[in-house]
């Protein structure tokens, strides 16, 4: 089965900005608003919103503006006899070099994205703004979270952790309790990821913040799913559907209806599962979302194949991996190729018309091709394995003996060479 998460992991990453770019009208009047007066923090602020303007058009305009602001902060700094000038100062260059490690982090250039955040840190750090240096420890330990060094992710997550405690920050606090389950989840620390995840809904639920609470309890669905611990996983999604409706979240409701077919899936219970992925379908269907139409008609195509109606798994296999050849889905493409060609191969088995049956072999090898192709491609030899198999038992059903039983010697080369990789 196609595995179905959809819910975000939540908030990984909710700093990420998302400022409309109108017309060029606004950045002419913050210029001219500029040329009007001194450099004060007043200039500070008009770049960094000059920058925050061009966010979603050049990335570059919007890391040369936010550099201006940072550069104009230290001026007025240094030249003002005040305090609280100052102190706005910093406040304000530590945004920019904030702004410019989340246009970095977007980029993947996360080197230079940590080079910014600790910059930014430094100056919330001299200026003692602990509320702003809880949010840079967590893009801190985000950066390295996307650079795959987890341990590094925890260490800063927890500064930011304290931090928030320390700030009386529920917002925070509740986001880096997230980004620490996140990690636990993957490395398969269950319990230490269970923990975290029961702070963050305890901590939601004394804020009545439904949209993090909805989202929590999926997360801990998807836990309790990977534990295994079916009922409490149906526990959780229940608690979030409700949520979801009274939101009005459509996208959020077929998230969770769709998870809820997948858990049922896992109980073999087939009537209920199939029954959820319609639901999630069709909402899927009016939202046009097509990643999530791609998994549940691979899903229900898995039901139908469970229930040994392949014609109509078939069916619904084929319109999956349509849409993955559409949005460009590789993952998926090589899961419904893989499982067209199994229901080609069984519906060759199971008819008495040979003209079908050849026919139903032929396709069943068309497939098999391309999943060995695009496993070839990706140097996926587990994917590569499954399409030597398929195209073994293609070539025979079509009496191809010679060609099937050079792919019976490849089948035996990769799985020795499988073998040797798992006791390496």
């Amino acid at each position: 089965m196609k595995k179905v998460y959809f819910v975000v992991l939540f908030l990984v990453f909710v700093a990420f900005k998302a400022y409309s770019f109108q017309d060029n009208k606004k950045i002419d009047s913050l210029f001219k608003e500029i040329k009007k007066q001194k450099v004060d923090t007043n200039t500070v602020r008009i770049l960094i919103q000059i920058a925050d303007e061009y966010d979603n058009v050049s990335s570059d305009s919007a890391t040369k503006y936010n550099l201006l602001a940072a550069h104009y902060a230290d001026v007025v700094f240094y030249s003002s006899q005040k305090s609280d000038a100052q102190k706005r100062a910093f406040q304000l260059k530590a945004i920019a070099l904030k702004n410019i490690g989340i246009i970095n982090t977007i980029r993947s250039e996360l080197d230079k994205a940590l080079e910014y955040y600790f910059h930014s840190l430094r100056t919330y750090a001299l200026i003692d703004d602990k509320k702003s240096m809880a949010a840079l420890f967590r893009y801190i330990g985000i950066a390295y979270y996307y650079q795959g060094n987890y341990d590094l992710a925890i260490k800063y997550y927890k500064h930011s952790m304290n931090f928030a405690i320390a700030t009386r920050d529920s917002i925070q606090l509740s986001n880096v309790y997230s980004n620490i389950s996140i990690i636990y989840h993957r490395q398969g620390e269950y319990e230490k990821a269970m923990d975290f995840y029961i702070k963050q809904m305890k901590l939601l639920e004394s804020t009545n913040d439904l949209k993090g609470l909805s989202a929590c309890y999926i997360n801990l669905g998807n836990l309790s799913k990977d534990q295994k611990n079916y009922n409490e996983a149906l526990r959780y999604y229940h608690l979030a559907l409700p949520i979801k409706e009274k939101l009005d979240d459509q996208q959020g409701i077929a998230n969770v209806t769709a998870n809820i077919g997948s858990v049922y899936y896992k109980k073999n219970d087939l009537i209920k599962a199939i029954t959820h992925f319609f639901k999630a379908l069709s909402i899927y269907e009016t939202l046009n979302d097509k990643q999530g139409q791609s998994t549940c008609y691979s899903n229900i195509g898995a039901i139908y194949s469970q229930l040994k109606n392949y014609e109509k798994a078939l069916e619904y296999y084929l319109r999956a991996n349509k849409i993955d050849h559409e949005i460009g889905d590789k993952i998926g493409n090589l899961y419904n190729i893989g499982e067209i060609a199994t229901a080609y191969i069984i519906l060759s088995d199971s008819i008495q018309n040979q003209g079908l049956k050849t026919q139903y072999a032929s396709k069943a090898l068309e497939y098999a091709k391309k999943l060995e192709m695009l496993s070839l491609k990706s140097k996926l030899n587990a994917e590569r394995l499954e399409a030597y198999i398929y195209i073994y038992r293609a070539n025979k059903r079509l009496g191809n003996y010679k060609m099937a039983t050079d792919y019976a010697q490849k089948l035996m080369e990769i799985s020795d060479s499988l073998v040797s990789e798992h006791s390496a």
